[in-house]
């Protein structure tokens, strides 16, 4: 089903001195294994592989692809590779996948708007392209898998609400903004922002841009802090970088457990490693978790339908998260923070 079409990205990288096979001919069949399994080969683009979340998705996808895969006829085998923060290097590594004639490539961008080029490509081939977690703002992809941002940040601030009522507060928010050319932060703002007007329980009173970069995490937070003394209560769009986070609580006296006199509230989504304890000890208060177990199997099962013939035509499947709180953390199963805390 697959054309066998270098495009103009990958003669470049050829003339560049990557050599690829001469003569490449046409698929003559599809490999079938001693017991009857489709062999299928599965191409994983990431962005960057920093963070235990993405170890997580990758851990997570590559172990039920073993099984859901032989349960509908495939035998699923994975070429993965990391762009390194590099948006042409990310879409080198998929015209290379496509060189390399897999079947299905799935990839989490590190620009939007850049990927888009490498979603043509690999269509143009013939490949299936599912974007996962951040979404082609350019080129619609064969399907999208992620996190429903909005909507996590929604029934998490309504929990967060329903909590700070519960204790008598009305809430002077620091909001902690992640990347504004990000959609996971656009949604995760707007399921915030909804959450305030219609609950009214407490009132934005300044948004920091962080481009997601832990530095600005906490510079942002101390500047805040001292200059809205009023401020008593935080919503984090991503809890990765709670130890920035921390670090400037504790300059200006304000790292407290709940019940301590002077705590400022804590709203997070997430629910990271860096932030597991926190959440455990009653530093962060309510925290939306972004479903790293349950993003994996979904990009799973859009992967094998799509192998096994299904048209998609840039379908959209966003996976609800949960809320989690002090109390109810160590019960809740499938929460990747506990899987890989000792990383």
């Amino acid at each position: 089903m697959k054309k066998c079409v270098l495009s103009a990205v990958a003669v470049l990288i050829a003339a560049a001195g990557v050599v690829f096979a001469a003569g490449q001919q046409e698929s003559a069949g599809e490999a079938v294994t001693e017991d009857g399994l489709r062999e299928v080969t599965v191409g994983l683009s990431w962005n960057v592989k920093d963070d235990t979340l993405i170890v997580a998705w990758e851990d997570y996808m590559v172990e039920h692809s073993k099984e859901y895969g032989r349960e509908n006829g495939l035998d699923i085998n994975w070429i993965i590779n990391v762009a390194d923060r590099d948006p042409s290097r990310q879409n080198a590594n998929i015209e290379d996948m496509i060189v390399q004639d897999v079947d299905l490539i799935i990839t989490r961008a590190e620009d939007g708007a850049t990927i888009g080029s490498a979603v043509r490509a690999a269509k143009d081939a013939g490949i299936p392209i599912i974007t996962f977690d951040r979404e082609s703002k350019t080129v619609k992809p064969t399907a999208h898998v992620g996190g429903d941002g909005y909507g996590m940040s929604y029934e998490g601030a309504k929990q967060f609400a329903e909590y700070l009522k519960s204790i008598g507060v009305q809430g002077k928010v620091i909001e902690l903004h992640g990347d504004m050319k990000d959609q996971n932060a656009i949604d995760f703002h707007n399921g915030w922002a909804k959450a305030e007007e219609e609950f009214g329980q407490w009132e934005t009173i300044v948004t920091i841009p962080t481009e997601w970069k832990p530095e600005k995490y906490e510079s942002g937070l101390t500047n805040a802090l001292q200059s809205y003394p009023e401020a008593n209560a935080i919503y984090i769009q991503s809890d990765f970088a709670m130890d920035a986070v921390r670090a400037a609580l504790e300059k200006a006296g304000k790292w407290k457990k709940q019940g301590e006199p002077g705590k400022l509230h804590i709203y997070s989504n997430v629910a990271s490693t860096a932030a597991l304890p926190a959440i455990q000890q009653g530093y962060i208060d309510v925290t939306g978790v972004w479903d790293a177990y349950f993003h994996a199997v979904k990009a799973v099962e859009v992967m094998v339908s799509i192998l096994n013939g299904e048209e998609m035509d840039g379908a959209m499947f966003k996976v609800p998260g949960r809320v989690v709180t002090p109390e109810t953390v160590d019960s809740m199963e499938k929460l990747y923070s506990k899987d890989y805390l000792n990383y």
